[in-house]
């Protein structure tokens, strides 16, 4: 009777590991294809603005923060970079100087920070980020 009592405890805990792995393997798979989903859903449509940052960098060859990158999203620009940059100036204006949008912003290191621009006509404008001495400014339009 002992013997028997044993055995089912055992079918009964091989069967709710069995249930238990498959359970993780489920929310495995559902963790992973919903990351990349969501992943996609940014990626497409993101296309990066290509700048001069030719002032961003220093003139020695020391190791010091990249210039940040920018790319165009739908309605926004987004800012991407490996440092926090503190008072950094955007401004956008349209090919003939006018400024469309100026501010100060802080952009949190390794955190993309989004600038929206849907309230600009379409068009071509200039993108400019300055901090101190340093700049960089790309094309877009939309």
């Amino acid at each position: 009777m002992i013997f028997f009592e044993v055995s089912y405890v055992f079918f009964s805990f091989d069967t709710k590991i069995k249930d238990m792995e498959k359970a993780i393997v489920f929310f495995i798979l559902l963790f992973s294809t919903s990351s990349v989903f969501a992943g996609n859903n940014l990626s497409q449509g993101k296309n990066q603005i290509l700048v001069d940052d030719t002032t961003w960098r220093p003139s020695t060859r020391s190791l010091s923060e990249e210039p940040p990158l920018l790319y165009l999203y739908e309605r926004a620009i987004l800012i991407n970079s490996s440092v926090t940059l503190n008072n950094i100036e955007i401004i956008i204006s349209d090919l003939s100087g006018t400024v469309r949008y100026n501010s100060y912003i802080l952009v949190n290191g390794s955190v993309e920070y989004f600038c929206s621009i849907a309230n600009l006509d379409p068009g071509s404008y200039k993108v400019e980020l300055r901090q101190g001495t340093k700049y960089l400014y790309g094309y877009f339009a939309i």
